[in-house]
């Protein structure tokens, strides 16, 4: 009898967490282009490739991607594949055989099984294939062919690769073969791939694409198993990283297992009720270790940091991160979290400019993300504290907090949201000729749009995302028992503070308002920024219940059937999605529509549950939470962002967005202080 290749009783959750996704393509996936399946992709062990394993496919790997700059590259078609016959069968008989397999997705590792299904000829064998990253950009596959019966049976067996493109250089090497290929998302860039076969006597040859072994025949007699290991590298570099460990295969396999048992096993118990999203949390965490990726420091380091997604995210994100530190820090994963935000911090330059991206040795240029990043750091630090990295992550991050203060300064004692920014993406909030609804009468197809111009308006959530940066270095400083130096940035918090409920409060909407500062006027748009000095703890009490009820929790405004929306319901520029375009004004690309005049977003819903916690409506906003969980429930992919009519997932499926809002819902960490303290 042919078992399983670990022994998953020994792992009770990663058992549970058995195809609470399919790392396989998803047809007609809701607002996913093809071009995007990648973001199925299994990946684990901080891997920089990742693969599909499909139904109705030759046994093993298919498609694989390189994850090495920021969008997912196909680089086979099949990574590897088997192709099994029966000498002894004539052509008609063999013409009989249905090939069959199923396939148990892990977040630690992939098992399929397979056989011939048929009446008359009715082969008895059985065949598995396990893989599974038993080191960062390291696949190991494993075949077992297994005679069921009591006689013996010859098999024909052939391996195969097939390349997505010709490689630019390749050779064959002793059992397998290595290959260079040419990819390109912003600037061209190599992939190496090396593919060895561990059990002897396999040898390969190219044709064009494909690679094939020579045709190999073993008998097999009664009751026994063979078997046949694979390893695979990718690298960007042709000095291939060797394993820390040289295990078995099983023992690799099983390391695997056990790496990501520890993480589920960080989990806290959900409380009550909430212990009905446990398979939730089980895909969440999952998620974030899929999404952790070595790479490469400016020193050549390699740095364990967490990306946004397997394909069009795959970067370490400025205010990203901030919030996944959320979630990192309930899991205990310190290094990650750490890594990721000493990628940022290197970033930033001596004048205190910020950089919103890093991968592959590469910075984001001239673009900013809110600040989120010292916010951030407290969060990690709530539940893996050390002192030592806040002393470190201090100075870069005073002198971007700084920088924010000084070079976006409005003249008003508030800052504007620099060019180029790139966190509310297509937002209307900004528009230069605004406001943006329509007047009485006016005629819709002549109105004239405007153009984004982020620096023409003082925001509240912005301001109050920078208020909080201030009072987090406060109490980072405190950490480290450094009184006066927490003083002073409480001073500034307070000033920005004072400022926004001066300026941005609109007393007609009844709301905060963006605010421009050519002539003062309030742009008439309500957004879930329009509450963010309600979660920063700035707003007035009486003045955040009011406004949470009639805002918050309103189905005319932001309470959506799934919440909550990122603009008003009932202004006329709300859309609920959008997909993946290609508009004629970007040829090449692939454009998302409708990012941010409507999508509910896990981060942005967050945050608006901590406002409603810090106006006091603390049930309320766990009715809210439960009804934003129960939405992230219905799809196999915890996604970017939500359609908040329908709850569709919307945007990227497998985004640490939606993974790291799950864990912090379903532990309802918007209860605690703003900067992750626990309260009372």
């Amino acid at each position: 009898m042919l078992k399983s290749m670990v022994d998953m009783d020994a792992f009770p959750l990663s058992r549970r967490s058995a195809n609470l996704l399919r790392f396989c393509r998803h047809a007609d996936y809701d607002a996913l282009h093809d071009e995007f399946q990648a973001d199925f992709g299994y990946r684990y062990a901080g891997s920089r490739f990742s693969l599909l394993k499909n139904l109705h496919t030759a046994p093993g790997p298919d498609e694989c991607f390189a994850h090495i700059d920021v969008h997912a590259v196909e680089t086979f078609d099949k990574m590897l594949g088997l192709e099994w016959s029966y000498p002894d069968l004539s052509p008609a008989m063999a013409a009989k055989l249905c090939p069959f397999n199923t396939i148990n997705y892990y977040r630690s590792h992939v098992e399929e099984f397979f056989c011939h299904n048929g009446v008359s000829p009715l082969p008895p064998v059985e065949g598995r294939c396990a893989m599974a990253f038993v080191e960062p950009d390291e696949l190991r596959v494993a075949y077992a062919l297994h005679n069921a019966s009591r006689t013996e049976i010859r098999l024909g067996l052939r391996w195969y690769c097939e390349a997505h493109d010709t490689p630019r250089q390749s050779k064959i090497i002793p059992g397998g073969f290595e290959a260079v290929f040419e990819q390109k998302i912003v600037k061209p860039y190599p992939v190496y791939v090396q593919l060895r076969a561990e059990t002897e006597g396999l040898s390969f040859r190219l044709d064009g694409k494909r690679w094939s072994s020579e045709p190999v025949t073993v008998t097999l007699v009664a009751g026994q198993t063979a078997e046949y290991v694979f390893r695979i590298r990718l690298d960007d570099r042709a000095d291939f990283r060797e394993p820390a460990t040289k295990l078995g295969v099983q023992a690799s396999f099983t390391r695997a297992v056990s790496q990501a048992e520890a993480i589920y096993r960080r989990l806290p118990p959900l409380e009550g009720a909430w212990a009905r999203y446990e398979p939730l949390m089980l895909n969440a965490a999952g998620m974030m270790m899929h999404n952790t990726c070595q790479d490469r420091a400016l020193n050549g380091r390699w740095t364990p940091t967490i990306r946004g997604g397997k394909s069009g995210l795959d970067a370490t994100w400025f205010w990203d991160t901030g919030f996944y530190n959320i979630a990192l820090g309930l899991l205990g994963m310190k290094e990650v979290g750490q890594g990721a935000m000493q990628l940022l911090l290197d970033g930033i330059d001596e004048q205190g400019m910020p950089s919103n991206t890093y991968q592959n040795g590469r910075y984001g240029e001239g673009k900013y993300q809110n600040p989120t990043l010292a916010w951030g750091l407290c969060q990690l630090d709530a539940w893996c504290p050390d002192e030592d990295f806040i002393r470190q992550a201090l100075p870069p991050l005073e002198r971007y907090v700084n920088h924010w203060l000084t070079a976006w300064d409005s003249g008003n004692g508030l800052v504007v949201f620099p060019p180029t920014g790139v966190s509310w993406d297509d937002a209307l909030r900004w528009q230069d000729t605004f406001p943006i609804a329509f007047e009485p009468g006016e005629t819709w197809h002549a109105k004239n749009w405007g153009r984004m111009n982020e620096p023409l308006f003082e925001q509240p959530d912005v301001n109050a995302h920078l208020a909080l940066e201030c009072r987090a270095l406060a109490h980072l400083h405190c950490r480290l028992g450094e009184a006066s130096q927490a003083a002073a940035w409480d001073q500034r918090a307070n000033r920005l503070a004072e400022r926004i409920n001066a300026l941005l409060w609109d007393e007609e909407s009844g709301c905060y308002q963006d605010r421009c500062i050519r002539d003062g006027r309030f742009v008439k748009m309500l957004t879930p920024g329009s509450l963010w000095p309600i979660y920063a703890g700035m707003a007035p009490q009486p003045r955040a219940r009011e406004m949470c009820r009639r805002f918050l929790l309103n189905p005319e405004h932001l309470y959506t059937p799934m919440p909550f929306a990122s603009l008003d319901r009932s202004h006329p520029a709300f859309r609920s999605g959008g997909f993946l375009h290609a508009p004629p004004e970007h040829p090449g690309s692939l454009v998302q529509h409708a990012y941010w005049i409507g999508r509910s977003w896990p981060n942005m819903n967050f945050w608006m549950l901590g406002a409603l916690s810090r106006a006091g409506l603390k049930n309320e906003a766990d009715v809210a939470a439960e009804r934003i969980l129960q939405g992230m429930c219905r799809d196999e992919a915890l996604n970017e962002c939500y359609d908040p009519l329908t709850g569709t997932g919307n945007g990227h499926p497998e985004c640490t967005h939606g993974a790291a809002g799950a864990i912090a819902l379903a532990y309802r960490l918007y209860h605690r202080d703003p900067l992750g303290l626990p309260i009372g």
